[in-house]
C-alpha cells in the first residue's frame, strides 16, 4: 500500500507519544495485560500459569518494539517483531495446540493498545486537524506492524506444527485425550506413551517462572524427584518450553524436601505436586490435582 507519512508536527507529536508508551508506570502495562488475559477466548491460556507469563512478556515485546520504532523515525513502517519471546510463546502454543492463540492475543492486544493510544493521542493535542491526521498515521502504523508481525509469527508456527511432528506431540496429544476424559483404550494408550497406565502413580508440574529456561534443568529435576520415590522411568511430557507433565510410577508419593537445595540452587523452577492414585484415571485426577496446585502457587506468587 501507498505509505503515507504524516506532517513533521504530527511526527513530533507521534515520538512524544511513543515515548510517554516508554516511560508508562508498570500498571499501565498491567492493564494492558488484563484486557488480553480476561478476554473469554483467552481463558484456557490465563488459567495456565506459563504461559500466561508467556503473553504477558509477548504483549510488552510488541508494544516497546512499535513505540521505540516511532521515537526513531515517528509514523514510518515498523516491521515485524521476531523478537525471542514472541518465538518462544508461539513455540509453546502450538506445543499445546493453541497456535490459533497467538494470532488472537496479538489482536486483542492491538485493539487495547489503540485504545490506550487515542487517550494519550487527546492528551497530545486540541487542534482538530492535528489529531486526526495523528490518529489517521498511528493506526496506519499500528495495524501494519501487528499484520506483518502476525504473518511472521504464523510462518514460524506452520515450521514448529512441522517439526512437532513426532515423539514428544504424540506423547503430549494421547496425555491430554486421557485427561480429557475421551474414550481411548488404556492399552492403546500406553503403548503410544510408552508407559505403563495400570498401575499407581502421582503426576507433578515442574516449570519455569524464568523468560530464559534451560529444558535439562527441568528434567533434571523430574529425575531426582522420581528417585525420592525409588521409582524408574518416569513419563515425561514437554507441555511448553518451560513446563514439564510428570508422572512417577510408585506407590509411594514423591517427596520435595530433598529437592529444596537444588531448586534454591537452579533459580526460578517450581514443582506442584498433585495426589497418589491408580490406573488411568488416577493418572488423569493426579495431573488435575497437580495443575490445580501449580495455579495456586502461580497466585501466591503473583
Amino acid at each position: 500500500m501507498d505509505w503515507q507519512r504524516p506532517s513533521e508536527p504530527v511526527r513530533e507529536l507521534i515520538r512524544r507519544g511513543a515515548m510517554m508508551i516508554i516511560n508508562a508506570p508498570q500498571g499501565w502495562m498491567d492493564e494492558l495485560d488484563e484486557a488480553i488475559l480476561s478476554s473469554p477466548q483467552m481463558l484456557v491460556i490465563a488459567d495456565d500459569p506459563v504461559l500466561a507469563e508467556s503473553i504477558r512478556r509477548v504483549n510488552r515485546a510488541n508494544v516497546l518494539a512499535w513505540a521505540a520504532a516511532n521515537v526513531r523515525d515517528p509514523g514510518a513502517p515498523v516491521p515485524a517483531n521476531v523478537a525471542p519471546e514472541l518465538l518462544a510463546a508461539s513455540r509453546d502454543l502450538v506445543r499445546r495446540g493453541l497456535h490459533e492463540s497467538a494470532v488472537r492475543a496479538y489482536r486483542i492486544g492491538q485493539n487495547a493498545l489503540w485504545q490506550h493510544w487515542m487517550s494519550i493521542a487527546f492528551q497530545l493535542t486540541c487542534d482538530a486537524q492535528q489529531l486526526r491526521e495523528l490518529l489517521e498515521a498511528s493506526a496506519q502504523s499500528l495495524f501494519s506492524f501487528i499484520d506483518v508481525t502476525n504473518a511472521a509469527i504464523a510462518a514460524q508456527i506452520q515450521t514448529e506444527r512441522e517439526e512437532l511432528r513426532g515423539t514428544h506431540a504424540e506423547r503430549r496429544e494421547v496425555v491430554e485425550l486421557i485427561i480429557a476424559g475421551a474414550p481411548i483404550s488404556p492399552q492403546s494408550a500406553a503403548s503410544r506413551l510408552g508407559y505403563n497406565l495400570d498401575q499407581t502413580h502421582t503426576a507433578a508440574v515442574i516449570w519455569s517462572n524464568l523468560a530464559e529456561s534451560d529444558a535439562s534443568q527441568l528434567d533434571l529435576v523430574s529425575e531426582r524427584l522420581a528417585r525420592t520415590a525409588h521409582a524408574h522411568r518416569p513419563l515425561s511430557v514437554i507441555a511448553s518450553a518451560a513446563t514439564r507433565w510428570v508422572w512417577i510410577p510408585a506407590r509411594v508419593a514423591p517427596d520435595p524436601a530433598p529437592l529444596e537445595q537444588v531448586l534454591n540452587d537452579l533459580r526460578g523452577l517450581r514443582i506442584a505436586i498433585g495426589s497418589t492414585a491408580d490406573g488411568i484415571e488416577g493418572f488423569r485426577r493426579s495431573h488435575l490435582d497437580a495443575l490445580a496446585t501449580q495455579r495456586l502457587l502461580a497466585h501466591l506468587h503473583s
